[in-house]
């Protein structure tokens, strides 16, 4: 990794330091084709820069609207070569919504074309050269190339918005670089390994990946095939992955348990996790579980699962977390991003103690030993909380329990106005088509742990047309179909 680091102010492009020192060594595994090299994926790389830098000026702002593909992993690159600020949004979004995101920033230029023509800006011209030459051996390089400093802005990402009106947080090229350098001090991956590209390239977590990988000088599997088939996945030498509950939900369904081919280890993160899930993967297998978040560059805690998927793992390399007396997360370090973008500046998000107050709630797990000294327990929002007759209710406490429960694939907890206590709980669970819908089971695993007052007034079957997109639950879109429920 040392090969790769920033040299003096400057940091030099991963891939193009790769291309020099290991030419041959494989950048990329993609889907019916022949694996491409770091020098062929730099010069891929360098076809689409030149002909973006006939067109854009460092610092200009690039909305990219695509998929994840080996064609976006190379137009970020070159566009980060170019110095531009990507503004990566979901290609599943309506016009509507790209516009409404899109007012918030200063964009210049747009890709593809749908995006460009939705926006009314004007489009990148540029063609991506074909993949029998990116599978050539390419011309060897010898000029490292410089992306900026430390305070470089790269990207403006914008935040799930499951409790809200998403912000707009701008991360410069040391947050990248800070997130993979730590993370490999506690995961490092040799020039063998492969991860998957599983995590969309329009959230923090897909983009980190990339960072994480390139230093490394490991390799990049991109699985163009979106439906998350184990039999796509099982075509490429996959080591390593991120996933989300609902992704190695879908992989367990499909024999992942008998049938992990390479893969040496899983990490988890971006919500609960049943821990059934987790027990059933195969021993060979290694489960990680993470806390991160956009503002942090991704993950901020990572550690081995102990059988509790709230347990997150401790603090990584160059962050630093500390607990307010309410419970609250405060994170700070060299992860954390830049600001929020407001209307042409950055506003930084550091609060009078010098920290960034997540609005998670956590407690450090008690050392004993099965458990590493200072593991971060992540109880919940301090958004999501709520009082109930005097009473405060935590939903992520409820739900811990039910996930907990065989054949309780998804739940989630609301509060819903009530004229006696002013709110009460109401749940909302999806169970496999193996196992029977069960509230009263349900209930009395809640009153085992907690008050009575804890359980839900109703509990509701998960809507199957309300698919919420994204890798999070949207809290907000699925109480509002829980109070039409009820009204009905």
């Amino acid at each position: 990794m040392g090969s790769v680091a920033a040299e003096g102010e400057s940091f030099f492009c991963p891939v193009r330091t790769q291309a020099i020192n290991h030419p041959d060594r494989i950048a990329v595994h993609l889907q019916h084709e022949k694996a491409l090299s770091y020098s062929a994926l730099d010069l891929s790389v360098s076809v689409v820069q030149q002909q973006l830098a006939q067109q854009i000026s460092p610092g200009d702002q690039v909305v990219v609207q695509l998929g994840n593909s080996f064609h976006q992993v190379v137009l970020l690159l070159a566009l980060w070569r170019c110095r531009a600020v990507v503004v990566p949004l979901n290609p599943a979004l309506s016009a509507k919504a790209t516009i409404h995101f899109i007012d918030k920033v200063e964009a210049c230029f747009a890709y593809p074309e749908k995006t460009a023509n939705v926006l009314q800006i004007p489009l990148l011209q540029f063609s991506f050269p074909s993949r029998d030459m990116g599978g050539r051996r390419a011309q060897r390089q010898c000029a490292s190339i410089s992306l900026g400093t430390e305070r470089q802005l790269v990207t403006l990402l914008f935040t799930s918005g499951s409790t809200g009106e998403p912000k707009v947080v701008a991360h410069s090229l040391g947050n990248y670089w800070a997130s993979a350098q730590g993370t490999l001090a506690k995961l490092p991956l040799a020039s063998e390994d492969c991860w998957l590209l599983s995590l969309p390239l329009y959230h923090v977590g897909g983009l980190a990946t990339l960072w994480r990988v390139w230093l490394a000088g490991a390799a990049l599997a991109i699985a163009e095939d979106k439906s998350y088939q184990l039999a796509v996945y099982l075509q490429l030498p996959i080591t390593h992955c991120s996933l989300v509950a609902t992704q190695l939900r879908r992989l367990l369904v499909q024999g992942l348990a008998n049938n992990s081919g390479p893969l040496k280890a899983i990490i988890l993160g971006g919500g609960p996790v049943p821990d059934s899930l987790l027990a059933a993967l195969p021993s060979s297998v290694q489960s990680w579980m993470s806390y991160g978040l956009t503002e942090m560059t991704a993950m901020v805690t990572l550690g081995r699962w102990q059988g509790d998927s709230q347990l997150a793992g401790s603090c990584l390399p160059q962050r630093e977390i500390t607990l307010h007396p309410d419970g609250e997360i405060w994170v700070r370090g060299e992860t954390l991003c830049l600001g929020y973008w407001q209307q042409g500046t950055i506003r930084s998000i550091l609060n009078d103690w010098g920290w960034f107050a997540t609005r998670d709630i956590g407690q450090w797990c008690q050392q004993d030993k099965l458990l590493p000294p200072k593991c971060l327990k992540v109880l919940g929002r301090l958004d999501a909380q709520f009082i109930s007759g005097g009473e405060n209710i935590q939903p992520e406490a409820i739900e811990a329990i039910l996930y907990q429960q065989e054949g309780v694939q998804r739940a989630l907890v609301c509060a819903i106005a009530d004229q006696e206590f002013g709110l009460r709980p109401v749940a909302i669970v999806d169970v496999s088509h193996t196992c029977h819908w069960q509230p009263n089971l349900w209930q009395s695993a809640i009153i085992e742990q907690f008050p009575r007052f804890c359980v839900p007034d109703h509990w509701l079957k998960w809507p199957v047309a309300l698919q919420v997109g994204g890798l999070k639950v949207s809290r907000q879109q699925l109480k509002k179909w829980a109070e039409l429920q009820l009204e009905a």
